[in-house]
This record gives C-alpha cells, sequence and structure tokens, in this order.
C-alpha cells in the first residue's frame, strides 16, 4: 500500500479459544479461530494463555500435493465451520516487491507469489498506481529513484488464479491501495475478468459487512467465492463494481510507520470503540528504516526479530485487549524469516 490508514481490534486470555496450525506437505498454512475454546487433545495445550501465540500448538498434518480433499477448509475440516471474520491470516506487505539482493532498499519480500502462497500467507496486499492508464503495483510512487516496480496488476492476478486453481479449498484475500483514485470499472474490473480472477470474488450484500456476519469458509470455497478484495481509496458508488470493497469500512488498521519497537506494538487507529469491536482489524507489523510513510524503506536487518514469535505475540495480545477478539490480519515483510507461522499455532 502506499500504507494501510489506521484501524484495529482486540483482546486476549478473557476469550480463550483455540489456534489451529495445519501444515500439509505442500501448502501449510497457519489459521486462527476466534471465539471459541477447543482441546483437541494436544497433551502440552493450555487453554489459559493465548493458545495460538505462546502455548503449545494443535497440529494437524494432511497429505496434500495440489489442493485438499474436500472436507477440508483452508487447510483442516475444522475450518469449514469458521466464518471468515472469525480467523487470522498471515499477510505478505508489498507482496510484488520481490528480490534476493540484500542491497535493495525497496523490496519487501525475497520470495515470489507463489512460494508465499505455498508457506501459509493468505492475505497478498499492494500498492495499484496508474502509469499511462495501466495498472502497475509499485512502492514509493513508481518513478522514484528507491521505488520498486512489480509490473502490471493483471500479470500478478493471472498468477494468483492459476494458484488458486491448483488449490481449491483455500481463501484468498487481497488488500490493494488505489493509489491515484484511478477508476474501478474502467480499469480495475477489466483487469480483474481478464484475469479470470472475478469469478471467485466474494460479493457482498454490503459494502460494510460486520465480522460476525461473514460467510463461513465452507460457504466461500462450495460456491468458489473465495477471494476477498479490499481496497484503500477513493470509491465512486455510481460505479458498476460489487466485488471491490472499501476497506476501512470493514477493516480497522494500525499505523504503518513503525521505526522502533515502540511504535511497532502499536494499536493507535482512528477506530471508535464500537469499530473496534464490530469490524476486521490488521496489525501493520513490521519496521521501517525512517518514519516518513512517503518514503518507505524496509527495515530489513531486523525482520528476524519483527518476526518472531515474541513480537507477534506482544502485538496480538495488547491489541486483543482493546477490540475484544485477535487481529483477523497480521501483515508482515520478508514473510520467509523468522517464526510468523509458529506464532499462529
Amino acid at each position: 500500500m502506499r500504507h494501510l490508514s489506521i484501524g484495529l481490534s482486540a483482546i486476549l486470555a478473557v476469550f480463550p479459544r483455540a489456534f489451529i496450525n495445519v501444515q500439509a506437505a505442500a501448502i501449510p498454512l497457519q489459521l486462527i479461530e476466534q471465539g471459541k475454546s477447543e482441546n483437541r487433545g494436544h497433551a502440552g495445550i493450555n487453554l489459559e494463555i493465548p493458545v495460538g501465540l505462546s502455548a503449545s500448538p494443535v497440529t494437524t498434518a494432511l497429505p496434500v500435493t495440489t489442493g485438499l480433499p474436500y472436507s477440508a477448509c483452508n487447510g483442516s475440516s475444522a475450518n469449514c465451520d469458521r466464518r471468515y471474520g472469525s480467523v487470522t491470516f498471515i499477510g505478505a506487505h508489498n507482496f510484488f516487491a520481490i528480490s534476493k539482493d540484500g542491497a535493495s532498499n525497496a523490496a519487501h519480500q525475497n520470495v515470489g507469489v507463489a512460494d508465499q502462497l505455498n508457506a501459509g500467507v493468505r492475505l497478498l496486499q499492494g500498492e495499484v498506481h496508474n502509469r499511462n492508464q495501466q495498472l502497475e503495483l509499485c512502492t514509493n510512487g513508481c518513478s522514484e529513484e528507491d521505488s520498486f516496480s512489480g509490473g502490471l496488476l493483471l500479470d500478478h492476478l493471472k498468477e494468483i488464479k492459476n494458484w488458486l486453481d491448483t488449490h481449491p479449498n483455500e481463501v484468498l484475500t487481497l488488500i490493494f491501495t488505489n493509489s491515484d483514485n484511478s477508476s474501478l470499472e474502467k480499469l480495475w474490473k477489466p483487469a480483474f475478468f481478464d484475469s479470470g480472477l472475478q469469478e471467485m470474488i466474494y460479493v457482498p450484500s454490503s459494502k460494510s459487512i460486520h465480522r460476525n456476519s461473514w460467510p463461513t469458509l465452507k460457504h466461500m470455497i462450495d460456491s468458489n467465492n473465495r477471494v476477498v478484495v479490499f481496497v484503500q481509496g477513493q470509491l465512486d458508488e455510481n460505479e458498476d463494481v460489487p466485488f471491490f470493497m472499501p476497506l476501512l469500512d470493514n477493516v480497522q488498521v494500525t499505523q504503518p510507520e513503525n521505526i522502533d519497537s515502540s511504535t511497532l506494538h502499536t494499536c493507535q487507529t482512528k477506530a471508535t470503540n464500537d469499530d473496534l469491536h464490530d469490524k476486521m482489524y490488521l496489525l501493520n507489523h513490521y519496521l521501517t528504516e525512517t518514519g516518513d510513510p512517503s518514503r518507505f524503506t524496509p527495515a530489513r536487518s531486523e525482520a528476524q526479530r519483527t518476526n518472531s514469535v515474541a513480537s507477534i505475540e506482544m502485538h496480538a495480545k495488547a491489541c486483543a485487549k482493546l477490540a475484544g477478539h485477535w487481529p483477523n490480519f497480521i501483515l508482515l515483510d520478508w514473510t520467509h524469516i523468522g517464526t510468523a507461522f509458529d506464532a499462529l499455532r
């Protein structure tokens, strides 16, 4: 994004629950169920601790190659009856800004989109710009010296569609920033149709949905409407784009300008108390080299510590106490570094 604006929600030990870690042979996926307590017989589980952040995991191993059995939803049959708004997903911040060059100041990820998804990422976030009437994924405005150009949005949507075709029981979230307030109907909609992804997008009955009113993962998978698309920026109410949902009407987001641990674990948002309880929320859990959001340089050297269980646990607990429920999305740079997925066990 350029950066996701502020918003959020959370609590913790007040509401015990089970965090399910599913590690499939080819498509491991870690999810958190919110609002229920379930002891599935794992000897080390301790429901007095926020399970999934610091307690022993409940683990189900599913031998899989190209997709999961019909009875499984996002990696486990236990997920099928859980509502989309009651699950926590790991997300890749600027998923398209990929470089293995340690000297790159503009990259945010080290591995490609398919590898991110295969590792368990179920939220892809990116900043979209209009360049000569074509939508491109870029950081820092596309043309600046320290920007990263990730190519056409259409090409990335095609790759995502191909991955979803071979993983038919996975629900995926996309969050895009409409940086130049481009027409969603004239520019965005054709890209989704040309990629074929539009046939998988969940079309809501309302542009704003209470977090407990989302369908279950099984419902989304059965109907093949298993891609949720949020857009931050201008949405023209007169445009015919029912499958693009306004981000901040549905998801509260913590501040992105985190330059040290004191701001990394912030729960500061622009939300009202009601918003914190009624909406989903996203933790911007990554560090920058500077506090200037217009010149965004990821703190790659800090990724191991930032993406650790201890760091994610601290952030999630603090915010959960405010909102009354766990975060729905945890957005990270360098998703392959650290132990982020272990935090969801």
